[in-house]
């Protein structure tokens, strides 16, 4: 690939993406530098039965819709931007797009789903979480998938 900067943003569901973008695009600017927003969807988590193909289908939808948005701030500030909807589980999509990519720094929301610490020691470039670093509500019944045992209950 070219000598560009590649930032990579996950997007994820339930995670607003506002103040990552913002820190994204500053950076982005900052560094002339290209922005891949990705959003993964984990098939393993639809439904079995009649009705999987129509969940997949929203699924894709909302994904496609919170990609746009990104797409749109990222040419009101004159940023290049890419988009990927993927899917497949989570972690390692991310690891095998990071790499095929060439990705030098890799932007989260601090409430990722993700497990953080493993993700930062199997990656190879600079992780930055940004932001809210409010726990997810306690309803929220993805709280404790891919949880690291390193964080707090």
């Amino acid at each position: 690939m070219n000598d560009t900067r590649r930032l990579m943003l996950l997007v994820e569901d339930r995670v607003p993406v506002g103040r990552s973008l913002e820190r994204t695009l500053t950076l982005a600017r900052e560094l002339a530098a290209r922005v891949i927003a990705v959003s993964i969807i984990n098939e393993d988590q639809a439904p079995a039965g009649p009705g999987r193909d129509q969940h997949m289908s929203e699924l894709e939808e909302a994904a496609w819709a919170r990609l746009y948005e990104v797409e749109e701030e990222a040419f009101s500030r004159d940023v290049k931007v890419s988009l990927l909807l993927e899917q497949g589980e989570p972690l390692g999509r991310l690891l095998d797009l990071a790499e095929s990519y060439e990705v030098d720094t890799l932007l989260l929301d601090a409430a990722s789903r993700l497990p953080i610490a493993e993700l930062i020691g199997r990656i190879d470039c600079e992780v930055e979480l940004v932001g809210s670093t409010r726990p997810r509500p306690k309803s929220d019944p993805a709280q404790n998938e891919g949880r690291d045992s390193m964080e707090e209950e």
